[in-house]
């Protein structure tokens, strides 16, 4: 391919996994990044979507 130009695109999906999360949410973080993906394609090529925070992780959260 010498001399010859290659067009490339490339959209990406972003989502934060907190610190000390559990297996549930670490799945959760996949699920989300997935979904931001899909925001950016749809927003058009070469895009980067964030994913909105998680909610906190119900294991963690003080009782009451």
């Amino acid at each position: 391919m010498t001399g010859k130009r290659l067009a490339l695109a490339a959209s990406f999906g972003v989502a934060e996994l907190a610190p000390g999360a559990s297996d549930a949410a670490a799945e959760d973080l996949v699920e989300r990044a997935d979904e931001a993906l899909y925001a950016a394609k749809r927003a058009g090529r070469g895009r980067v979507a964030v994913a909105a925070a998680a909610p906190p992780d119900s294991a963690e959260a003080p009782p009451g």
